[in-house]
């Protein structure tokens, strides 16, 4: 048995590989890289795409953003506007039920004043009598005063 191969068996062999080798090539992997090429062709153009809505929507978003913070701004304003004009009505109605408070509490301290009197002077005109009436039973006469 030759170990040494047969240099024409060899290249005779050559032959259909060379053309299974490049039938291989155009025909499978030649098309299948245009495939590549162009997927990632338009990949990158949709990326790019992707990119440019994104960051149009990024814009969109920070103005939306400014107008809502200007939105608040404006119904803070307001807000304090009222709060203070309640406030104000608020001082207004106090202060009109305070002045009417004290008048009924100064009228009220008035009447008592003058029922007190009325009851000192009517107590002291009983205790008046009923001191001579016990200076009377004690000493046993009538004492006039």
């Amino acid at each position: 048995m030759e170990i040494v191969p047969d240099l024409i068996f060899a290249a005779v062999m050559v032959i259909p590989f060379l053309v299974a080798f490049l039938a291989v090539k155009y025909v499978l992997v030649a098309p299948y890289l245009d495939y590549l090429e162009q997927r990632d062709a338009a990949m990158g153009g949709a990326r790019r795409d992707a990119d440019a809505l994104q960051a149009a929507a990024d814009e969109k978003l920070a103005s939306l953003e400014t107008q809502l913070k200007a939105a608040r701004d404006d119904a803070s304003g307001i807000r304090a506007d009222h709060r203070a004009k309640a406030k104000a009505y608020e001082a207004e109605v106090v202060a009109a039920a305070r002045t009417e408070a004290e008048g009924k509490v100064e009228a009220a301290v008035a009447n008592i004043k003058a029922e007190a009197d009325a009851a000192k002077d009517a107590v002291g005109a009983m205790a008046h009598s009923i001191a001579g009436d016990i200076a009377a039973g004690a000493l046993g006469r009538s004492i006039e005063a």
